[in-house]
């Protein structure tokens, strides 16, 4: 017997099935699914593979490490139908100058090494939460808690790196 026909036969009752009857069984499934049943044996977890017809690409590192492990994959490259780019950059900082007595708003919180160009960016954007904030209930819950100007500059800087 076969390696591959002793993991059948010890797969229990679906390893038992045809080879159609289990692909269209895991065809229906969702991928989530498909993984959780991949984790009950190793005989499933060798006849189905995940399917990954859609891959994301950014200029985001982590993104570019899984474009390229997808790509170099025998069996996932394969299966990617579409390519879906987010060109999301950021500008150039030094494209962002703006002077000091444009902004009206002072009292935004601890601004100590915050550049005065992601200081304007900063209170433009609390504008746009204050203006949203009473009517959407999403941006409400999603901003109870705003981070300082000194935070979100550290969170930029760690971004902008990648």
């Amino acid at each position: 017997m076969t390696a591959n026909g002793e993991g059948r036969g010890s797969s229990g009752l679906l390893g038992r099935l045809p080879a159609e009857v289990l692909n269209q069984v895991f065809y229906q499934l969702h991928n989530i699914d498909l993984k959780t049943l991949r984790q009950t044996c190793t005989y499933i977890k060798d006849v189905t593979h995940l399917r990954l017809n859609r891959l994301f690409l950014s200029p985001n590192f982590r993104d570019i490490e899984v474009f390229r492990a997808v790509a170099d994959h025998e069996t996932f490259r394969l299966q990617v139908t579409e390519i879906i780019y987010d060109d999301a950059r950021f500008d150039l900082a030094y494209e962002m100058e703006w002077p000091s007595w444009y902004d009206q708003e002072d009292d935004i919180g601890e601004v100590t090494g915050v550049p005065e160009w992601y200081r304007h960016v900063y209170r433009q954007n609390r504008g746009m939460i204050r203006r949203y904030k009473p009517h959407h209930s999403q941006v409400k819950e999603a901003f109870e808690h705003l981070l300082s100007p000194a935070e979100a500059f550290k969170h930029f800087k760690k971004l902008w790196q990648e």
